[in-house]
């Protein structure tokens, strides 16, 4: 794989399997390189089809970091939508046309999967069992409740150089995530992490950092 490697080939292997655009994509890949000195796992948190798991697993592997690759998702959809999240742009069971054994072969295929390792079921309950320290974090939960139950977690098991990816955070036109925006907002209020750079044209991602 590492003779046949490159970031464009990863990202365009990502983009196949992936709703997030080339801008997030490529937010995702920095922070993954910047990471790279770090000592602390990649973790990420909603995976659907595998698409950014391919990016992250890709630089994992080329690099031959010494890490492994953490790879949340319930893989039964979105779960009902209830207060913050009603009238968004997501609806109950959105997500839910894939699996995780269809993931694993996807990363199987790619020469991947040995950097990673899959958990099924709702954040509440695998993300309490992960004990970290991770260095970076791709969190793309679309919902108020898990994305503000993760974060809370998250902030606990970080290394102090790491970096966190929040997708579907939204702009000013559009907010077809508030949810997501009021979980973060209310997490990062009083601690030392704060958020330092966004892309994406519609649903943009920001990249979160604790402040020195």
């Amino acid at each position: 794989m590492d003779n046949d490697y490159s970031l464009a080939q990863a990202l365009a292997n990502a983009a196949a399997f992936s709703v997030i655009d080339k801008a997030r994509l490529e937010l995702i890949a920095r922070s993954a390189s910047r990471q790279l000195d770090t000592a602390g796992d990649f973790i990420e948190l909603g995976v659907f089809r595998g698409g950014s798991a391919i990016l992250l697993a890709s630089i994992i592997k080329h690099h031959r970091a010494t890490r492994t690759l953490h790879l949340l998702d319930s893989w039964q959809g979105l779960p009902e939508l209830e207060g913050e999240d009603l009238g968004t742009f997501v609806t109950e069971g959105q997500f839910s046309q894939s699996s995780e054994g269809a993931v694993r072969a996807r990363l199987d295929g790619f020469q991947l999967l040995d950097v990673c390792k899959t958990y099924q079921g709702w954040v509440e309950h695998t993300l309490p069992e992960l004990s970290g320290p991770f260095s970076l974090v791709h969190l793309d939960l679309d919902l108020y409740r898990p994305t503000h139950f993760a974060l809370s977690q998250l902030l606990l098991k970080m290394k102090d150089e790491g970096e966190i990816i929040i997708d579907d955070y939204g702009n000013d036109e559009l907010r077809r995530f508030p949810g997501v925006e009021k979980a973060v907002s209310e997490i990062l209020a009083g601690s030392d992490w704060s958020i330092v750079e966004s892309a994406g044209e519609r649903d943009q991602s920001v990249r979160i950092i604790r402040q020195s």
